[in-house]
C-alpha cells in the first residue's frame, strides 16, 4: 500500500514502482552470468584448473544488467560471464580473466538470457 494522491494510478491499474533502498557490502554479478533451471538459479564458477562447476545462487535485487548475490558466491569466486549454453558441468574450458572493473565498464553491451 502506498499514497497516491495524484491518482496516477486507478483502481484495477497495475504498474512500476522504482524504491531507493541503500545496500552495503553487496557482491553483484552481470545478469548474463546465470541461467535458470526451473526456480533454481546457477552461475558457473572456474576453478583454477579451468574446470567448470555449476553453483545455485541465490538472488536479491535486481538491478540493469546486475543482481545482488544473497547466498552461494564469495567476492573470491571466479565466475564466467558468456558462452553459458556452449558448457556443461565438469568441462575444462580455456577463458580469459576480465577484473570486475572492466566487466562493469563493458555491461551496456551485455544483456540478459
Amino acid at each position: 500500500t502506498f499514497p497516491n494522491p495524484e491518482r496516477i494510478l486507478r483502481h484495477g491499474e497495475t504498474g512500476n514502482i522504482l524504491m531507493r533502498i541503500p545496500l552495503d557490502n553487496v557482491l553483484l554479478i552481470p545478469q548474463e552470468a546465470t541461467f535458470d533451471v526451473l526456480e533454481l538459479r546457477y552461475v558457473y564458477t572456474v576453478k583454477k584448473d579451468g574446470t567448470v562447476k555449476a553453483k545455485v545462487i541465490k538472488t536479491g535485487a535486481e538491478f540493469e544488467h546486475l543482481f545482488q548475490v544473497k547466498e552461494g558466491l564469495t567476492e573470491k569466486d571466479t565466475i564466467l560471464i558468456g558462452g553459458l549454453r556452449k558448457v556443461r558441468d565438469g568441462e575444462k574450458i580455456e577463458y580469459e580473466y576480465k577484473k570486475p572493473e572492466e566487466v562493469i565498464k563493458e555491461l551496456n553491451n551485455l544483456y540478459a538470457e
